[in-house]
């Protein structure tokens, strides 16, 4: 890929499980943008969230928010633009979605702290698509980690997801991807025709 697009400092991609996050930022990678991965297997809580979720939720969730901060604080100190494979808006759908009032609190306390640091992304590329797509996508490819994640929670995702976009539309940049219609993983066409919405969207 040999376009360029006008840079902006920060984009994070939001989007449910397997929705395609990583493949969208490494597509902004070719656009200019440094790529900042979540590496999600250096949470040393999560295999024991999958297992019994109501037991590990708060600090698998305050895990994640940490790293994630640590990852958007170190990315803004290189003075180069990026792109993120998550989202601290992100951690707060799975916050709705897996904490009981009273974790949650504790979680909000966390995020209301960081939030102050670190303002929201120049624009969000925010990634939709079928919880049952999903849920066949998560066991194609098979990570051990996510043998028990269900339509029921990724249906919650989905729904808590669409509410905090909601949320933050008027405050930056939304661009919306159907990540069911295009199979930019997978098809060249499909991912050429995200390119060019990308390059619209955010030149």
């Amino acid at each position: 890929m040999k376009d360029k697009i006008h840079i902006v400092a920060h984009i994070e991609i939001c989007g449910v499980i397997a929705s395609g996050k990583s493949t969208i930022t490494n597509i902004l990678g070719e656009l200019g943008y440094v790529p900042v991965l979540e590496k999600f297997e250096i949470n040393p809580f999560l295999q024991q969230f999958y297992e019994t979720p109501e037991d590990h939720a708060l600090e698998t969730e305050i895990a994640f928010l940490i790293q994630h901060y640590n990852h958007i604080k170190r990315a803004k100190k290189e003075n180069k633009p990026f792109a993120c494979d998550f989202s601290l808006l992100l951690d707060l759908v799975f916050a709705d979605v897996t904490l009981s009032e009273k974790e949650k609190r504790v979680f909000l306390a966390v995020y209301n702290e960081i939030s102050e640091q670190i303002s929201l992304p120049d624009a969000i590329v925010y990634l939709t698509c079928d919880p049952a797509v999903l849920l066949e996508r998560i066991k194609k490819r098979g990570r051990k980690v996510e043998n028990n994640i269900d339509i029921d929670y990724l249906t919650k995702l989905d729904n808590a997801h669409s509410n905090r976009i909601s949320e933050v539309k008027g405050k930056t940049k939304i661009i919306t991807i159907d990540s069911k219609k295009y199979d930019f993983a997978h098809k060249t066409s499909d991912m050429k025709q995200v390119l060019s919405l990308l390059i619209k969207e955010i030149g």
